[in-house]
């Protein structure tokens, strides 16, 4: 398993090991990590009691739809998008820079 590890850090896949509570099995969640360019136009929105876990609230809230809640996902690394703590910062880019060259759907 070492050596998938190493060549999927190489090519920037990101694997997450998630261990199952009720029975220990443990699975091997993974993506392929892309970047969204940072701009002077992304807004920084603090998680509180109301958006704890739900990056669909946030997403309505900022673009004025739920459906973009995987770019503030893709934005800040998050892999479990129901495991966000309260105060945490998270990084909304603008819609556009999803399509600008060498991101997301650029």
């Amino acid at each position: 398993m070492f050596i998938q590890e190493h060549i999927n850090s190489l090519l920037g896949i990101l694997t997450e090991r998630i261990e199952d509570n009720i029975n220990g099995v443990e699975y091997h969640e993974t993506y392929d990590k892309k970047d969204i360019p940072l701009s002077n136009a992304d807004i920084y929105v603090t998680v509180d009691l109301k958006t704890k876990d739900r990056l669909d609230i946030i997403s309505t809230n900022v673009y004025g739809y739920s459906l973009y809640w995987w770019v503030i996902a893709m934005a800040n690394n998050i892999i479990d998008p129901f495991d966000i703590p309260i105060g945490t910062v998270l990084r909304v880019p603008q819609l556009a820079s999803i399509y600008m060259s060498r991101s997301v759907l650029g």
